[in-house]
């Protein structure tokens, strides 16, 4: 069975729903190209999400990409297609903007650029301005360390930090990462936020149906807030602000952290002549959202250009081994193998409101929690086809009827089976081309409305719902528009026919058979 280990290390068993990477992924990357986003880089963008869910950060996994993402992208304050210019190049050092585009794509770009550079010249540093949220910090530098290199990262962010003894929100969460090449089979990483916690770490809490730990928030009155769902709008309203490492206060050296994140938060902004502070909020003068503008600082560092990649990974590991021999508490046990994530190398786990568990899960496969997590997919997408088409055949009749009114006067007449109230008997024989407009009315009609809306409409859901309208609407008028036709060109009088052999047949005499 699965465990749920919370921050005081108890255990509960996993209860949430999780699907395969394969599906998640594929359904990440297909939203992104939805709304824009070029393939290549959508697969990136997802690659990036995903990897936030197998290393147990579930506060910018999968569960961020529509707010985060999607959302900025239809409000127009991201773009889908990232512009990446180099603005200044030397051997060693690279700026780029991203012009508003997907942070993760430049970022990406960008430590791909300065891996080649470290490789020739030993190190590299870049700087990224006009950017957007870039995903975990943690992704970029374990590119270094797949290279056997060591990374750094940071990056600003809207304001969320007090600095110690204020309660208005000035910095960001900055992230201040690094990655080291080690001789095991996992390098060292360590990536989080210079504030005690993070907004995503809220979002989480609250969407888990959790109070957030005391300490971590304060409110604009100086005294610690708990509720989540409070602190979440009154972070964005500015009535609450993140404590930095160490907490509220100097007590816990909360001004460690501070100085840590302003660290980032000018490392971040001055080396690529960007915006800082307040001026990411996303907010315009007149209360309208904008782009954020962030920045993000890299740099790689190739042991080899020191004492050698050999010799740094092996003593990097060995210091790892000594520190988890460790003695430890006895509720924890060895600090070997502590924190195993090879799991998260199967499923993705999602999230469910009601009946959440709390703190950090460690998912395992069970074919059993695929079902349970699709199944209710599955129902939903159901019901609203059903809907769908109940919609659908109530529109079609009633435009179909309308038409033939209109052409000639008379009220249709649904006899018989629907396949023959929809072509009109018998008032077929009588008007064959009032009944033959009259069939395609709708057909004209929907096929019209739905082309339109498909081009239209901004959300992948709608359009796809779009999609499903239109398959039903010209299954449904292909019918009517054979039935029609074959009455008009090859059949004899409708009112003469009997019901007598069949559902359909009774109803089709060919004239060539008359006695």
């Amino acid at each position: 069975m699965a465990q749920i280990t919370d921050l005081n290390m108890t255990t509960d068993p996993e209860t949430r729903p999780y699907v395969p990477w394969d599906i998640i992924g594929n359904f990440i990357a297909d939203a992104f190209k939805a709304v824009g986003v070029p393939e290549e880089d959508a697969k990136i963008c997802a690659d990036v999400l995903m990897e936030s869910d197998r290393r147990g950060i579930e506060s910018h996994g999968c569960n961020r990409f529509k707010p985060i993402y999607i959302d900025r992208i239809l409000a127009g304050i991201q773009n889908p297609v990232t512009e990446y210019e180099v603005v200044k190049e030397t051997p060693t050092t690279l700026v780029v903007d991203a012009h508003d585009g997907m942070g993760m794509v430049a970022s990406y770009k960008c430590m791909k650029t300065l891996i080649e550079k470290a490789r020739t010249y030993g190190m590299a540093m870049g700087a990224i301005r006009n950017s957007t949220h870039y995903g975990i910090a943690g992704y970029w530098t374990t590119m270094a360390t797949k290279e056997g290199m060591i990374g750094v990262t940071g990056t600003n962010a809207r304001p969320s930090i007090a600095p110690t003894f204020g309660v208005e929100n000035m910095l960001g969460t900055n992230p201040l990462t690094f990655g080291l090449p080690t001789d095991e089979d996992f390098p060292f990483c360590i990536d989080c936020a210079t504030s005690i916690t993070q907004r995503g770490k809220i979002e989480f809490y609250a969407r888990s149906g959790m109070d957030t730990p005391a300490g971590m928030v304060i409110g604009h009155d100086g005294s610690a807030m708990t509720d989540s769902e409070q602190i979440l709008k009154d972070l964005t309203a500015g009535k609450a602000a993140l404590a930095p490492l160490g907490g509220i206060g100097e007590e816990l050296a909360g001004y460690k952290g501070y100085s840590y994140a302003t660290v980032v938060e000018i490392l971040s902004a001055a080396l690529q002549a960007g915006p800082f502070l307040k001026a990411l909020s996303g907010v315009g003068p007149n209360g309208e959202k904008q782009p954020y503008h962030l920045g993000h600082f890299f740099i790689v560092i190739d042991p080899e250009a020191f004492c050698g990649r050999e010799t740094f990974e092996k003593i990097a590991g060995d210091i790892l081994r000594e520190l988890r021999e460790t003695d430890s508490y006895e509720s924890v046990g060895t600090l070997d193998g502590f924190y195993d994530t090879s799991h998260y190398t199967v499923t993705a786990p999602i999230l469910a409101r009601d009946g959440a568990t709390d703190g950090y899960v460690f998912v395992t496969y069970e074919a059993s929690g695929f079902m349970q997590a699709w199944s209710g997919f599955i129902l939903t997408y159901l019901l609203i086809a059903i809907g769908v088409l109940l919609v659908y055949l109530v529109l079609h009749e009633l435009v179909h009827g309308a038409a033939y009114k209109l052409l000639t006067g008379q009220k249709l007449t649904f006899g018989l089976t629907m396949t023959v109230a929809y072509c009109g008997v018998p008032e077929i024989y009588v008007y064959r081309k009032a009944s033959l407009i009259a069939v395609l009315a709708p057909f004209v009609v929907f096929t019209i409305l739905s082309v339109v809306l498909l081009f239209v409409l901004p959300d992948p859901w709608m359009r796809f719902y779009v999609l499903l309208f239109l398959g039903l609407h010209i299954g449904g008028c292909s019918g009517d528009l054979y039935n029609t036709w074959m009455y008009l060109t090859r059949f004899r009088d409708p009112r003469t026919l009997t019901r007598d052999t069949g559902p359909m047949q009774t109803f089709y005499v060919p004239i060539e058979n008359e006695t």
